[in-house]
């Protein structure tokens, strides 16, 4: 792009640029999962769609900072950060993810993590990331 700069310089170019301008766009738009489309729920029903934890689906949570309560906070540590027991058995999210973290009713066990069923202990995951096999 700029031939006559150094590759060092031309890499902060444009990095200095991604954060100036193109990663506050980013932050500032609306999470797809606040109302997700037919066409979304379907595209992210299939096997390795979506992973557990990297979906997005946490920024929907706290999208909305002026509706902030200690039940969305609870929501988000017992079924993203450690997957619950209903989530597991149930579908993710489970209904008290959906409810409690206010995100739409749609998405109510719509993945399944059916395979994490011998896992009695909640807390087992604290420290692994998980990849959500899906309906």
């Amino acid at each position: 792009m700029f031939p006559q700069l150094p590759e060092e310089m031309e890499r902060k170019i444009w990095q200095s640029f991604w954060s100036m301008y193109i990663l506050k766009e980013v932050k500032n738009q609306k999470p797809v999962w606040i109302n997700p489309s037919n066409a979304l729920l379907f595209n992210s029903s299939d096997l390795g769609a979506i992973q557990h934890g990297y979906s997005d689906l946490e920024r929907t949570i706290f999208y909305n900072t002026f509706n902030w309560n200690r039940m969305r906070y609870c929501a988000y540590v017992n079924c993203f950060e450690n997957i619950c027991y209903n989530c597991i058995h149930d579908g993710f999210p489970c209904e008290n993810a959906t409810f409690y973290g206010v995100l739409n009713p749609r998405l109510v066990n719509w993945w399944d993590l059916s395979h994490y069923n011998n896992v009695t202990n909640n807390y087992e995951f604290g420290d692994i990331d998980i990849g959500a096999e899906f309906v």
